[in-house]
C-alpha cells in the first residue's frame, strides 16, 4: 500500500512540475535573422537566440503578463553552414520546441515569430519545409496550429508572397526566394489552416 501511494504521489509531483513549467500567459518561440546574434542583448532587449524577433516578443510580452519567450536555437547564417542547411537546422529545432512544449503544455498558447531567415523557419514549421536543397520537415498538425497557436508573426520573409489573403503591412513585392514551389505550398497551407 505504501509502495502504491509513494508511486501515486512521485507521478502526481511530475503532472505539477510539468505543467508549473507552462507560462501562464503567452508562450512565444522566435528565430532570429541571418547574421544576427545568438547572445542575449547585454542591455535585456531580447533574449539569447532571438534578436530583433526577441525584441518584437519582449514588447508583446509586455502587455500580456505570465508570457515566455523562447529563442530557437540555430545557426542563422548564410554561408558557413550554407543558408539552406542553417534555415532546415533552425526549423527542425523549431517544430521540436513546439511539438515538446504542446506536450507539457497542451493546453497553453503559442506565437510564432521569424525575421528574415528566421520567417523561413517559421512558415517551413508552420507548412512544410520546401524540399529540394531545403527543409524536408512536415508541417505541425493542422490541429495544433487550430488549438495551440494564436499568431504568426514573419517579417523580411525571404519566401514572401506580395498580395496574398493573409498578407498584412505595406510591402507590395515578392521575397527573393518566391517561386512556384512557395507559391503552391502557401496555397496547400491555407487551406489547412482555414
Amino acid at each position: 500500500m505504501r509502495g502504491f501511494l509513494v508511486t501515486i504521489g512521485l507521478f502526481a509531483a511530475a503532472i505539477a512540475a510539468k505543467s508549473s513549467n507552462c507560462a501562464d500567459g503567452l508562450y512565444m518561440i522566435v528565430a532570429r535573422g541571418s547574421g544576427e546574434p545568438a547572445a542575449a542583448s547585454p542591455k535585456g532587449l531580447f533574449p539569447k537566440n532571438s534578436a530583433s524577433a526577441g525584441y518584437l516578443a519582449q514588447l508583446i510580452a509586455a502587455q500580456i503578463n505570465g508570457s515566455e519567450i523562447m529563442g530557437v536555437e540555430y545557426p542563422a547564417t548564410e554561408d558557413n553552414p550554407p543558408y539552406q542547411q542553417s534555415e532546415s537546422d533552425g526549423a527542425t529545432a523549431m517544430l521540436q520546441l513546439v511539438n515538446e512544449y504542446h506536450s507539457s503544455c497542451p493546453d497553453s498558447k503559442m506565437a510564432l515569430l521569424g525575421y528574415s531567415q528566421g520567417a523561413q523557419v517559421v512558415s517551413d514549421v508552420v507548412c512544410g519545409g520546401l524540399g529540394g536543397i531545403f527543409n524536408h520537415d512536415a508541417p505541425l498538425s493542422p490541429e495544433l496550429v487550430k488549438n495551440s497557436i494564436v499568431a504568426i508573426v514573419l517579417w523580411g520573409d525571404p519566401t514572401h508572397i506580395a498580395n496574398t489573403t493573409y498578407d498584412r503591412g505595406t510591402s507590395v513585392h515578392d521575397g527573393v526566394s518566391n517561386n512556384a514551389v512557395v507559391t503552391s505550398l502557401v496555397a496547400i497551407c491555407l487551406r489547412l489552416l482555414n
